[in-house]
């Protein structure tokens, strides 16, 4: 979760002299001018990144940072940028990956012509499903 807290003295704010961020212990260091040391533990702070990539529109660093619970649904949102950046195939790998459903991105590449790309697709999901343990009964 992002959280954000003014160390500022509302009757005279004044800037920090310096801050200090130990990415080993996770905390940061605040020293200001006049009222002295801060410190602020961090928790959790990767488990969230995600959001703020997305906000920025980083859509990739999202996926590479999301936890597994989130990364169908990034993605998708992965899958339709590459898509409208005419990146089909490397679409197709991300639709496959995707919470998607199977009518969508199928429909989406039959109607710009592109069975290749659909192929690809169609091998990768298949690929996922026979790789399922709980999905016995799909191996040859």
């Amino acid at each position: 979760m992002i959280h954000s807290q003014s160390f500022q003295n509302e009757k005279n704010a004044q800037p920090f002299k310096s801050a200090v961020y130990d990415v080993y212990q996770k905390y940061v260091l605040l020293l200001g001018k006049s009222d002295g040391l801060e410190y602020s533990v961090l928790k959790n702070e990767e488990k969230d990144a995600w959001t703020q990539y997305m906000k920025k529109g980083q859509i990739k660093q999202a996926l590479e940072n999301c936890q597994s619970s989130e990364k169908p649904f990034v993605a998708g949102i992965y899958a339709d940028q590459l898509f409208l950046k005419k990146k089909y195939s490397e679409a197709a790998k991300y639709y496959a990956q995707s919470s998607k459903t199977f009518e969508e991105v199928s429909l989406r590449f039959i109607q710009e012509n592109l069975y290749d790309c659909l192929i690809e697709y169609l091998e990768q999901v298949l690929d996922s499903l026979l790789e399922r343990p709980n999905q016995e009964a799909l191996k040859p």
